[in-house]
């Protein structure tokens, strides 16, 4: 492999030759020819043969030799983009050799998208370049690399190709889709301006009362450096708390409880219909429930934020992820962008993590609970927590709006009756919309 040059975004990977369909056509025509001018002796049939041949070896030079200086610039000024965003990718491809490029064909393997998009470019003079730009609608969240891209180059005559793919060096952030919202549950707990609780934290706020050890979630800028030298052990300082209430968001990532549609339309990835999407309900579709959660607890970390309040996050998954209470836009970057690559699975149960949580959640905090689990257990847990002077908002998905057929009533009276309040999301439906019930 070559090493890549300073401010080279891609790494030539690999070179791959093939036959094309083309050829066998031509072989088969060429076999065809000679045994006839075994029979006839025809010196106009001899001649189209050797001009066949002539071809065939012009077309594999003209092949072999196209890999040779070709480069792929693929960048893009947005590294962070949101679902439901248009992507706008900038391509240059570059002929650094003393002869031209007939045609290329450039094509997206990345999997920023469900389709392999081709561009096909026509004469790349020599030491020239051609450049064009590509939009695509994003329909998923997560990280992503800006390739592998495939270069497929040839002859004129379409019977060889020769591909080379280059491999991304960057990547890019898919957040996930989520709204602004203009009204929200406002949390419980003292009113803001009101006196100090001596309740031991570790936000920031003017006095450090104590220290404690570290606990995994804990910011790292509040460890007590000169006690942990002390100790020989990590310690955390611990603040007076705020009397403004912290809010929890935490996010059911259980998979045994995850509700998917049976069939999904296709995203739109080209800018055919994006208008007519604008105006669809499917700008609030997803696929299953866990895609829903995730999308409404962007939207309340948002307003939160935005509404100047520390807001810490936790969810089960393929582990389980806590991020310790905090204010500003920091915060809010750090929610996102771990909810762009949060995966479910059934290895934790949401009424556990709940249970542990709740004993590190200072009283008077209120929990927004995001799931679709509808079990006796989940009830109990929600019962438990209650006790430690916690403030619970459930935001459950429905299951029969993703194709389910469950008796959802007495789940939700049950809910009620422990003087929760209850949101029931509907696939489909706006948040806004939602909360609007509250």
């Amino acid at each position: 492999m070559k090493p890549r040059c300073p401010g080279e975004s891609f790494q030539k990977i690999w070179i791959e030759m093939k036959i094309r369909k083309n050829f066998w056509i031509v072989l088969l025509l060429l076999i065809s020819l000679s045994i006839f001018q075994n029979y006839v002796k025809d010196f106009s049939v001899e001649r189209t043969i050797y001009i066949i041949l002539f071809l065939l070896f012009v077309s594999a030079i003209i092949t072999i030799s196209s890999h040779d200086k070709l480069y792929l610039k693929r960048t893009t000024k947005e590294p962070r983009q949101q679902v439901g965003q248009l992507l706008k990718e900038s391509y240059e491809i570059e002929n650094k050799k003393n002869l031209p490029i007939l045609w290329a064909s450039i094509i997206d393997e990345s999997n920023i998208t469900n389709n392999k998009v081709k561009q096909i470019i026509a004469w790349i003079p020599r030491y020239g370049k051609r450049s064009f730009i590509k939009q695509v609608f994003l329909s998923k969240r997560g990280v992503f690399s800006l390739g592998p891209t495939k270069v497929l180059v040839g002859d004129p005559f379409g019977m060889f190709s020769k591909s080379q793919t280059f491999q991304s060096l960057e990547k890019i952030v898919i957040l996930p889709r989520y709204e602004k919202l203009k009204l929200f549950q406002d949390p419980s707990g003292s009113l803001s301006g009101g006196v100090a609780r001596k309740t031991r934290n570790t936000e920031v706020s003017p006095y450090a009362i104590s220290v404690r050890e570290y606990y995994p979630g804990d910011p790292l800028r509040r460890i007590d450096w000169k006690t942990t030298a002390r100790l020989d052990r990590l310690m955390v300082k611990e603040f007076e708390e705020d009397p403004q209430a912290t809010v929890w968001i935490i996010l059911d990532g259980d998979e045994t409880f995850t509700y998917k549609l049976e069939k999904v339309e296709k995203q739109v990835e080209f800018l055919t219909d994006l208008w007519n999407r604008k105006k669809s309900e499917d700008l609030f579709s997803f696929e299953n429930s866990f895609e829903q959660a995730i999308s409404i607890g962007a939207s309340i970390c948002d307003y939160y934020i935005n509404d100047n309040r520390s807001v810490g996050f936790c969810s089960n998954g393929q582990q389980i992820i806590s991020i310790a209470p905090e204010g500003g836009i920091r915060q809010l970057d750090k929610v996102l962008e771990l909810l762009a690559s949060l995966q479910n699975s059934s290895e934790y149960a949401i009424q556990d993590l709940l249970l542990s949580q709740s004993n590190l959640i200072s009283k008077g905090s209120t929990i927004i609970l995001i799931s679709s689990n509808t079990s006796l257990e989940f009830i109990e847990a929600i019962k438990k927590a209650q006790k430690r002077n916690l403030s619970i908002i459930l935001i459950s998905i429905d299951p029969n709006s993703f194709g389910e057929k469950l008796e959802m009533t007495k789940f939700y009276l049950d809910i009620t009756n422990l003087g929760v309040r209850l949101i029931t999301a509907k696939n489909g439906q706006p948040i806004q919309e939602m909360i609007s019930s509250l």
